[in-house]
């Protein structure tokens, strides 16, 4: 019973899901914001996190669609202090950490013009450089492409873009709750980027949008039934951005500091790190696999689902989504023990 103690102490800050683990900008590596423990660890990051821990409670998805918390996935947040440096034309690529297989929907890039590295995002001009939404042969989304991947996706930079610093805002957007009153979930990571090269080319008015304001509740492919549809599917948002993706011209910028520390320090807090990402990890994959355990609740192997200990997960938003070993199915209020998992068939029809 001591790894089942010591586990379920762990669950409650370590189940959050669908945060970002590594960035590769332009071939160099950078960590991911980590608001479970960058805050408290005073990490440096190139992507924008929460001004406090109290901010960062809970770490779910955005959902009001008119709240602020749409440009940056929760208000108010942090600048980053770190900013990453890449050529026009250079590849982006995410690495995210666990997320259920059930979230499915597209997956979408923007990037907007800073004028300063503060910017306040809810501000900024925001305009589409890549989305991946719906197969009408394959019938699967961009999500479970990425999902296929291992949750690794690369975004190339225009290699026309004029040089200045950018915001780039990648977002998963989750339909498993679209047709219910919980709505759509946005898990949105947003860095900041230096861009270099030579190019001219600038969005037009009709290609900017700001966030909130971007998307509407009532868009037919954001109030969107994920098991009784027509074959089709049109990405929310603006249409993308004309742009030339050629390769990058020079050499690769050398970048001085990445966020990657050294000594015991660094050790200590990469050993934490490393333990929330496996109890993570494991809820989620529990969760896909449909095994005892997982979604805030674990007991031990062999043992009735009635032994198990439960912590709320995102206890600090008023609804979770806790199933204990189903994909999403089930609500509570935070705070309650959620019901026993039923075994769903898996139905999506094109």
């Amino acid at each position: 019973m001591k790894y089942l103690a010591a586990l379920s102490a762990l669950v409650g800050m370590s189940t959050a899901h669908a945060i970002v683990k590594k960035i590769v900008v332009d071939g160099n590596v950078y960590p991911g914001y980590d608001p479970r423990y960058d805050i408290d660890w005073k990490q440096k990051r190139i992507e924008w996190g929460f001004s406090s821990k109290a901010a960062a409670q809970g770490i779910g998805p955005a959902q009001n669609m008119s709240s602020p918390d749409m440009a940056c996935r929760f208000a108010p947040v942090q600048p980053p202090a770190l900013i990453a440096v890449a050529r026009a034309g250079a590849n982006v690529t995410y690495s995210w950490g666990a997320y259920y297989q059930s979230h499915m929907g597209p997956v979408i890039t923007y990037m907007g013009k800073l004028a300063s590295p503060t910017q306040d995002p809810t501000t900024v001009d925001f305009f589409k450089i890549y989305e991946d939404g719906y197969d009408t042969k394959t019938h699967e989304f961009g999500s479970q492409r990425l999902y296929a991947n291992n949750m690794t996706g690369t975004v190339q930079i225009p290699s026309n873009l004029k040089a200045g610093d950018y915001i780039m805002r990648h977002e998963l957007v989750a339909l498993h709750y679209a047709k219910k009153e919980m709505g759509p979930e946005f898990y949105i990571s947003c860095l900041n980027v230096k861009v270099l090269g030579d190019g001219t080319a600038e969005p037009k008015k009709e290609d900017l949008v700001r966030f909130p304001g971007a998307y509407k509740p009532d868009d037919p492919y954001l109030a969107f039934d994920l098991h009784h549809h027509e074959n089709k599917y049109i990405v929310p948002g603006p249409k993308l951005f004309q742009a030339e993706f050629n390769a990058p011209k020079g050499d690769r910028p050398i970048v001085k500091e990445t966020g990657v520390g050294s000594g015991a320090t660094w050790e200590a807090y990469k050993a934490i790190k490393n333990l929330g990402d496996f109890v993570s990890e494991s809820v989620v994959t529990n969760d896909d696999k449909l095994n005892p355990g997982g979604g805030g609740c674990i007991w031990e192997p062999g043992q009735a689902e009635s032994t198990a200990v439960c912590t709320p997960i995102n206890g600090g938003h008023d609804m979770v989504k806790s199933p204990t070993n189903a994909r999403g199915q089930f609500d509570v209020k935070k705070g309650q023990q959620p019901k026993p998992a039923r075994k769903l068939r898996r139905s999506f029809t094109g």
